[in-house]
Parts: C-alpha cells; sequence; structure tokens
C-alpha cells in the first residue's frame, strides 16, 4: 500500500485564553516512504522553528533526523504556566525508530540553552541525551561537556515504561490534591 501526503496550514489568527497569534505555519509532505514536516511560529510569546525528515524502510525502521531553533518561549506569557517559565534553545536530534519492535536508537542536543524560573536560571552552552530501548529494556543518558551525567536503567518497554508514568503522574496529582 501507499500513502501519499501533502498539507500546508497557514494560521491567519487564533486566540487562545484571550491572547491573539498570528504568522504561524506548519507543513507536512509524505510520498515513497520519504516524510518532510515543520512549523514556525514567528509569535512573541512561541518564537520558534522546527523541520525534521524521515525515511521509512521496508523492515519499518524509521530514520529520522530534525534541527529547531526556539528563540524564545514563554510558557507563562501562553498561559500555560502560572509562574515565570521562559527561555531559548536550538535543538538537533536524529535516531532509528521501529514501533512494531518496539525498538528505540534516539540521539537529542540542546544547544545555547537558556531558560527561567522562579529563582534559578540554567545556562549551558550543550546538553545531549541517548536512548536506546527494546522491548524489555531502557538505557538512557544525559550529559554535558562540563559536569553532569545521569544514566537511567528500566527493565521494560517503553510503552511499559510511559504507561506506569501516566499510572504514577495521576497518583501524584490525587495526592496533591488531597494536601490542599
Amino acid at each position: 500500500p501507499t500513502c501519499t501526503l501533502d498539507a500546508d496550514v497557514l494560521l491567519k489568527q487564533l486566540i487562545y485564553k484571550g491572547k491573539a497569534y498570528h504568522n504561524a505555519r506548519a507543513w507536512a509532505n509524505l510520498a515513497n516512504s520519504e516524510a518532510e514536516m515543520g512549523i514556525v511560529s514567528l509569535n512573541n510569546n512561541a518564537d520558534f522553528d522546527v523541520v525534521a525528515n524521515a525515511t521509512i524502510k521496508e523492515n519499518e525502521d524509521i530514520v529520522w533526523r530534525m534541527s529547531g531553533d526556539v528563540r524564545n518561549a514563554d510558557l507563562k506569557g501562553l498561559g500555560l504556566s502560572e509562574t515565570q517559565s521562559k527561555g531559548s534553545l536550538a535543538l538537533t536530534g536524529d535516531g532509528v525508530v521501529n514501533l512494531s519492535k518496539q525498538a528505540y536508537d534516539i540521539n537529542l542536543s540542546l544547544h545555547q540553552l537558556e531558560w527561567s524560573v522562579p529563582d534559578m536560571s540554567v545556562n549551558t552552552s550543550s546538553l545531549d541525551a541517548k536512548v536506546l530501548a527494546t522491548d524489555s529494556i531502557i538505557k538512557a543518558s544525559i550529559y554535558n561537556n562540563n559536569d553532569l551525567k545521569a544514566d537511567f536503567v528500566s527493565y521494560c518497554s517503553i510503552d511499559t515504561f510511559v504507561a506506569k508514568m501516566v499510572d504514577a503522574t495521576a497518583i501524584l496529582d490525587s495526592q496533591i490534591v488531597a494536601r490542599r
């Protein structure tokens, strides 16, 4: 079976929490097992662009690459946070994913990260993450070129891990509500 897609969306105006957003575009193209997609926003509280491409192989591997530039993201300004949470960064990523085998090999890099929340600012020239996962184990590492290295291992699939995290979040949310 073949599938083709050619979509291009131009946002003329969106009202969200009483604020108007303009100047945004999203697109996606898929043909002959090749995909390209992207989004551009030139709004004050959401000024960014992200592009990605992927190739779907005969063995169902999805080989992908992405890059983006977040010039300004202000979560409080967007109405997504009650407290200050804003910043900028550049990002790149690539990897191979096979959903039917639950196999993931993902590399992500953040560059020139500057983020501010109340009483704290994070500034780093680079932060990298690597995820290797199969249907029975997840190995992840986060590191930068200075003083951070963290490793994570879980003996389950990503699907199981995400389901358990959703369950844990619901439990935490109910405990927070009970304390109020």
